[in-house]
């Protein structure tokens, strides 16, 4: 085995010809430049800085399929994400096994199918993403068993599919799946954090649906947020006087104060919902392995505080993955009409993961972060051909495209609202409601 030690800065290169073994089960390991070497992936062997415990292993073959009910799949786009960052740091509410890939999500092509898999129709070359807290999808393959696979659309960018996967599901989520009751139009909703990724297509999806949107955010990003109709605030102390007590929704991203201030804002019947930890994480295992700190967040928002959820995008698409395909399917129609714009804002290789799991950790870095594992460094990613492809997409009469997802548009108020799915009958919809396989009934909401 040969090492050639790394100049990435973060990307510790590790010598050890047992351990690299021991974690890929080839014999074709080393850590270095990536030519011949047709696989890599980032991960860690224990709890840490992204600094101290991350490095980069590359080798030669790609996964093996385990059963007859795997995928390989080609790896095109995947999240980086402030959950992969406390998942490292053992600073989530449940601890992954080590060693482990970073990344929870990816989007790419079927590498390879199980001979069950391919029973079932799937075949190489089909576009899919999947998601799962140790998929491990920082990596330019990754295996994952059939069932666990999301079909996405092949006119969408991996990096767009991607970010619909991990933001506007969990954004969509948030507003209509969570709470007792879902967003209505004309509600007054709270974002906290709207300059997170999901917080960003929260607000975007609320204005969407009709309601009356208030956003806190960096200052940098008010112009953007105003755009879309949205009211900004910046800092705890100015928003919380302007809205306490008067919100019908909240959805806090940052979980500042233990969500203390988020559930002031609540009217006498409003909901909160409670993704952010970020602020509450600890530093590392306190409790039987595990951040205490993050456990009593947890705990707080689902059984202290009156009207509160804790959202887990995770534990979401465990409990009912249909209803999760089904709402990211909604999501890719609501892209390909152009209702939805997700904004990437850096697409970065797998050697420049460490470096900004750091800028995550310390605020430096807000919005949607990719992965592209086919790319060296990112100043060679273009940029543009993201931004040009959303631009690109299907030409469909807005009345199919109200009928499929069912919206109805007021003209007075120019806005989408959300009512129960009734005309189904255009064939174009039809079509589309075939394709992605999706069934609806009178109680079915957007």
């Amino acid at each position: 085995v040969k090492i050639k030690f790394m100049e990435m800065s973060l990307l510790k290169s590790y010598s050890d010809q047992i351990t690299l073994k021991k974690l890929v089960s080839t014999n074709n390991c080393r850590v270095g430049d990536s030519a011949g070497y047709g696989n890599a992936m980032v991960l860690y062997e224990k709890f840490g800085d992204a600094a101290d415990v991350m490095y980069m292993c590359e080798y030669k073959a790609p996964h093996k399929l385990k059963s007859a009910e795997d995928i390989v799949i080609q790896v095109q786009a995947s999240n980086v994400t402030m959950t992969d960052c406390l998942i490292r740091g053992n600073s989530w509410y449940k601890q992954a096994p080590l060693p482990n890939t970073v990344g929870s999500d990816c989007v790419g092509r079927v590498y390879g199918v199980g001979r069950a898999a391919f029973k079932s129709g799937v075949r190489p070359g089909d576009k899919v993403a999947a998601i799962s807290r140790y998929l491990g999808g920082s990596a330019k393959f990754t295996t994952v068993e059939r069932e666990d696979i999301i079909p996405v659309p092949d006119g969408i960018h991996p990096s767009i599919a991607v970010s619909i996967i991990r933001n506007y599901v969990t954004a969509y989520q948030n507003l209509y799946r969570c709470p007792a009751y879902p967003m209505e139009r004309t509600d007054r909703v709270l974002i906290i954090g709207a300059d997170e990724a999901p917080g960003e297509a929260a607000v975007e999806l609320a204005i969407l649906g009709g309601a009356q949107v208030y956003a806190t955010a960096r200052s940098a990003k008010h112009p953007y947020l105003q755009s879309l109709g949205a009211k900004t605030f910046s800092h705890k102390d100015e928003w919380l006087s302007r809205v306490e007590g008067r919100m019908d929704l909240v959805i806090d991203y940052v979980g500042e104060d233990g969500f203390e201030s988020s559930h002031a804002a609540l009217d006498e019947e409003g909901q909160l919902v409670c993704v952010g930890i970020k602020q509450n994480g600890g530093t590392g295992a306190d409790l039987f392995g595990i951040s205490a700190m993050s456990k009593w967040t947890r705990f707080r928002a689902n059984f202290v505080l009156p009207r509160s959820y804790f959202y887990d995008i995770f534990e979401s698409i465990e409990d009912d993955r249909d209803t999760f395909v089904r709402d990211a399917q909604r999501l890719f129609k609501l892209y390909t009409f152009g209702k939805i714009s997700p904004k990437i804002s850096h697409t970065i290789a797998l050697s420049e993961i460490a470096t900004f799991h750091q800028q995550l950790e310390m605020g430096e870095v807000k919005g949607t972060v990719v992965c592209d594992p086919q790319i060296e460094c990112s100043k060679d990613t273009p940029r543009s051909s993201i931004n040009e492809h959303s631009q690109r997409r299907s030409k469909i009469n807005e009345a199919n495209y109200n009928a499929c997802l069912g919206l109805s548009y007021d003209d007075e108020t120019k806005s989408l609202y959300s009512m129960k799915i009734r005309n189904k009958n255009d064939e174009v919809v039809n079509k589309y409601w075939d394709d992605a396989t999706i069934e609806t009934n009178e109680s079915d909401y957007f």
